[in-house]
């Protein structure tokens, strides 16, 4: 993983809020990282260049029928911004089944996220390339 990557991670971690949560997935409060991870994974996709750059959106489903979302890096890293909900509680995320996935659009949320992050003065991103990720 790279250090722009790994930044990019931990500042989108930093940023994810309840507010972020989809009514489908809220609920989950012993999990802070549940019901993030499609615009977490979004917001990490866009900001690093998407498909342009090499990465991938990937998908696949655990063990209680329910999708993740995480991005594959250029070298074929897992990049998962949300990959604490598993592990925090002793589970595998489902990388076992990764399928491709595309992202519909830019969600509002994963703006939310990305509007976030480019106003974080820790974030040592270049501003330049989170500002390309805005439509």
């Amino acid at each position: 993983m790279t250090s722009e990557e790994k930044e990019l991670i931990q500042a989108i971690q930093a940023v994810l809020s309840p507010d972020l949560i989809p009514k489908d997935y809220s609920g989950r409060l012993d999990n802070p990282m549940f019901g993030h991870c499609y615009h977490a994974a979004e917001a990490l996709y866009r900001s690093l260049g998407g498909k342009t750059s090499g990465y991938k959106a990937r998908r696949g489903v655990d063990d209680d029928g329910v999708s993740h979302w995480w991005v594959e890096s250029p070298m074929g890293e897992i990049l998962d911004p949300t990959a604490a909900q598993y592990t925090d509680f002793d589970k595998t995320p489902p990388y076992h089944n990764a399928k491709g996935a595309s992202f519909r659009g830019t969600s509002r949320r994963a703006k939310t996220i990305m509007e976030r992050i480019s106003n974080r003065p820790r974030c040592s991103a270049p501003a330049d390339s989170l500002s390309k990720a805005l439509p």
